[in-house]
């Protein structure tokens, strides 16, 4: 009589380390070999990889989560600076199953974060001012610190020259009797900074 298929594979095919399945064991699995006394009367063996349960914080995730882990894995987790780090650099043959669902979760809330960072972005992104089309000539600022004069009565300043102007003041601070001189088409900026305080 012949064995059916599924005899033959029952004992031909070598079965996972189904306890592996169920946490991290970072590649340790059950290993087997003899008991050898004296008499060297061999008995077959086995070693179980040294498994504890720990509560493990995820800085992602914002919670404790609650696994089965070896200490070798510990050691690794405690290498990489944390369970979340140790998830998303490890080879995925070494997280098994269980690591592999929370890497999963660790990535869908990456993505969750990118996502709402960049919907902050975009709600902040500050409205530009409006910036007068037109400036008089000779028009000077209270403290005397800046002083605009255009090539002509009209002569037209955007928003970026004034901005360089009040850059330049706040960068002059307390220096005395300072002249600076920027020109942009066709108009010119002059900082005139004299005995300023802040």
């Amino acid at each position: 009589m012949f064995p059916t298929l599924p005899a033959l594979s029952k004992h031909l095919l070598s079965k996972p380390f189904k306890r592996a399945q169920t946490g991290l064991f970072h590649g340790s699995l059950i290993q087997f070999g003899n008991n050898v006394p004296f008499s060297k009367h061999k008995t077959r063996r086995t070693w179980l990889p040294n498994i504890q349960h720990k509560g493990l914080f995820s800085d992602l995730l914002g919670r404790e989560l609650r696994l089965k882990v070896t200490t070798r894995s510990l050691r690794t987790i405690r290498k990489y600076g944390g369970l979340d780090q140790y998830i998303l650099n490890t080879r995925h043959e070494l997280l098994g199953p269980e690591g592999m669902r929370i890497r999963i979760m660790l990535r869908e809330k990456q993505e969750q974060l990118a996502r709402q960072a960049a919907q902050e972005a975009r709600s902040a992104k500050p409205h530009p001012a409006p910036s007068p089309t037109r400036l008089e000539a000779d028009n000077e600022t209270k403290g005397g610190q800046v002083q605009v004069s255009g090539a002509g009565a009209g002569a037209s300043l955007g928003a970026g020259t004034e901005k360089m102007a009040a850059l330049e003041n706040k960068r002059l601070g307390s220096v005395e009797d300072s002249n600076i001189e920027v020109r942009t088409g066709g108009a010119e900026v002059k900082a005139e900074q004299t005995q300023a305080t802040l």
